[in-house]
């Protein structure tokens, strides 16, 4: 390849062949964002609570996601977010694998991701789990209509 080629993130990809998966889910989307109010309302941090992603999978109405496709609900509330900015983080290598490796423990500070930049953001990884390698993941906030954040 050379460097006047045209490349496109794997981020990226997915969310064309979602896009074509599912056609209506960013005007979908689109709509409900403008029906925000009184009685149908979210906080700003949130760009649309999964709610609104299950009723793009399960076509709306009374109608239910089939068990098989329960994971279309998180990937397309996901890419909802992440298609508005399509932000990709990437950190230093020499900083990657330091991070990566620090063990987790104690209270973290949750109140800081309501400040994140954009609603989505994928995050580039080069992990190993479950046998399989993953190359990023899809990082938002959700909002349960429900009133359980």
């Amino acid at each position: 390849m050379t460097q006047f080629q045209k490349r496109t993130h794997r981020a990226r990809l997915i969310l064309e062949a979602v896009g074509r998966a599912y056609p209506t889910a960013w005007t979908a989307g689109d709509h409900f964002r403008s029906q925000r109010g009184p009685g149908f309302d979210w906080p700003g941090w949130c760009y649309l609570p999964l709610a609104g992603a299950y009723a793009v999978v399960s076509g709306g109405g009374d109608n239910r996601v089939p068990i098989l496709r329960s994971h279309h609900v998180g990937i397309l509330g996901a890419l909802m977010a992440w298609r508005m900015g399509q932000q990709i983080m990437r950190f230093d290598p020499a900083l990657y694998r330091p991070l990566v490796e620090t063990p987790i423990s104690g209270d973290l500070p949750t109140a800081l991701l309501y400040r994140l930049p954009v609603w989505c953001a994928y995050i580039e990884a080069d992990l190993e789990f479950d046998g399989r390698r993953v190359h990023g993941a899809w990082v938002h906030l959700e909002h349960d209509q429900r009133g359980d954040e």
